[in-house]
């Protein structure tokens, strides 16, 4: 569910994005799907830019850039426009600038050693042998009509687990983003930051928070049932239902008290992606998926948020 399909080259080939700095754009290589299993690691496929870069990238995207880019076509199996939620201080809509289209995603403030982590979907980091994380790149807390309430933040590094990167694994559709310091600050000082839970249960209820890409504004989903979605050859995923849960809502965090989830506030036990990177309306409806947070998330999370 990120707005980057049908959008043109993304930038990079996966195979280049270990270097630093600004990558020239390339042929795409799509990856085959994977039809088994992949053994995880710690290890990861990642890039970075300058500060100055990154600062950049945050002049870029002007109030007026960020309501245009919101008017990027979302498909959805409803017609029913989403409910805002406000001003979810800890959850944002991540932008990304392309030669052909501006295109978007959603992230969330996590709790970290290093306090300037977002965490989001893998395949808006790198889809389909391509990375989006490198060129005018920020990350937007609680966005709203153009507005940016608490600062645009520049990416200055990201990472995806191999898993994801080169087999796109869904069991590994996760990824993590650095923004920038603004004058020596972290964001995780200016927003807070959730924390997060591996091995949650699987029967319970979860709020979803995320940034459809047709929307100027954020949406919430529930408290809404989750229930356990086997997915041969992979690992299991949540699967739950949001009305107008539409492109650009990858990456939105599964919360659980305590907190205001309805604010963007809990704890994280998921991340929405993996099967169909979190789900086609064409053919899942109203359905949606997400990747829940275990054991192998929490060595990727502690190994590239030190």
């Amino acid at each position: 569910m990120v707005s980057l399909s049908s959008r043109g080259a993304l930038l990079a080939a996966t195979a280049l994005l270990g270097g630093s700095g600004l990558i020239a754009a390339a042929p795409a290589v799509p990856a085959a799907p994977v039809t088994h299993a992949v053994p995880a690691t710690t290890t990861a496929v990642g890039g970075h830019v300058s500060d100055a870069q990154a600062a950049a990238a945050e002049r870029y995207w002007t109030p007026q850039r960020m309501r245009a880019a919101d008017a990027a076509s979302g498909n959805s199996a409803s017609d029913v426009a989403p409910q805002s939620v406000g001003h979810p201080k800890r959850v944002g809509k991540i932008f990304y600038h392309l030669p052909s289209k501006d295109v978007s995603c959603t992230g969330t403030v996590v709790s970290s050693g290093s306090r300037d982590s977002i965490l989001t979907a893998g395949h808006c980091l790198v889809y389909h042998g391509w990375n989006a994380g490198h060129l005018l790149s920020v990350f937007v807390p609680a966005y709203y009509h153009g507005q940016a309430p608490y600062g645009k933040w520049g990416i200055k590094s990201w990472a995806v687990p191999d898993s994801w990167a080169f087999y796109r694994n869904p069991s590994y559709d996760y990824g993590v983003i650095h923004v920038k310091s603004h004058n020596h600050v972290r964001i995780q000082s200016v927003t807070g930051a959730n924390p997060y839970w591996i091995h949650a249960g699987w029967s319970s209820r979860a709020t979803l928070v995320g940034y459809p890409s047709k929307y100027n504004y954020s949406t919430v989903c529930g408290p809404t049932p989750l229930s356990k979605k086997v997915v041969k050859n992979h690992k299991p995923e949540y699967q739950f239902q949001c009305r107008g849960f539409t492109d650009g809502v990858s990456g939105s965090p599964v919360l659980i008290g305590p907190g205001n989830t309805l604010a963007g506030e809990g704890t994280v036990i998921g991340v929405l992606g993996g099967l169909r990177e979190g789900g086609k309306p064409e053919q899942d409806g109203l359905t949606s998926y997400a990747n829940r947070l275990d054991g192998d998330f929490q060595r990727f999370w502690t190994s590239h948020t030190r």
